[in-house]
Order: structure tokens, then sequence, then C-alpha cells
């Protein structure tokens, strides 16, 4: 069974899903004080640390190009499926330094978090307005 524990750094991929684009989308393990396994849905990548930054190979297999990669090696039925072969033969483009891996997760990180900000605002916005649309429409609340 310790063959199947996650370590900090590992990256997990749903092997099978329904949506179409859930199928091996990748997430990061942070690590935990107990043990995790993985079950046969996930298929594990374990990056070598030495040659590439876990979270440089997770926003590479979030790519855009990439996902489109994988989901067209992917088969279909009532649940889209990947396998580990058509994984393993992704062609990634790793710089050789880690410096730069992290200098490019970083930005990529700081526009991540750009946006989760503005999609935050956004939802904020929009139930202000529903809000206001129903107490004004329905006579609840006056502009006089």
């Amino acid at each position: 069974i310790e063959m199947y524990f996650l370590q900090k750094g590992d990256i997990t991929l749903v092997r099978s899903s329904v949506k179409h684009s859930g199928v091996a989308y990748p997430a990061i393990f942070p690590g935990d004080n107990e043990p995790v396994v993985y079950c046969g849905f996930v298929m594990r990548l374990r990056p070598n640390q030495e040659v590439i930054i876990p979270k440089y190979l997770l926003h590479y297999l979030r790519w855009d190009k990439t996902r489109k990669i994988i989901l067209s090696k992917s088969g279909r039925s009532a649940i889209t499926n990947v396998n580990q072969k058509a994984l393993g033969e992704l062609d990634i483009i790793v710089p050789n330094s880690l410096d730069e891996q992290k200098k490019i997760c970083d930005l990529i990180d700081k526009y991540d978090n750009q946006i989760h900000s503005l999609e935050k605002q956004s939802l904020i916005n929009k139930n202000l307005r529903n809000k206001l649309s129903n107490e004004l429409l329905k006579g609840e609340l006056r502009l006089d």
C-alpha cells in the first residue's frame, strides 16, 4: 500500500470524467501530516524535483495547448477516459533552470490571483445587482 502514498508535490490527474473537460485535469498534492493514498480512478505523476518544479508541471498540464492535446488523446463513450500511455507521449517543454521555472510559476500565479479577485468581485456585484433589482422592481425600495 505504501507505493500508493502521495508525497508533497505529486500531481494527480483524474483518469475518467463524465465531463469531457474534466478528464486528466491536474491537481498538486500539498502534503499532509497523515499518509494519503490515491485510488485507481486517479493517476499520479511524481516529478523529479531536481529537474522540474511540481507547480511548473501543474501549470504546464493546465495550459490550454496541453489540455487540447490530452483531450485529443482521450477516449470517449458515456465518460471520457485517458490512459498513462497517452500522458507519457506528451512533450513537455522544461526550462533548464529551476529559477526560471519558479519565475514562470510566480508570474502565472500572480495573474491567477488577479483573475480570482476579479471573479470574486464580479460575483459580489451580480449579487448586489440582483438584490437591488428585486427590491426596486417589487417596489420595496424607492429612489424618490
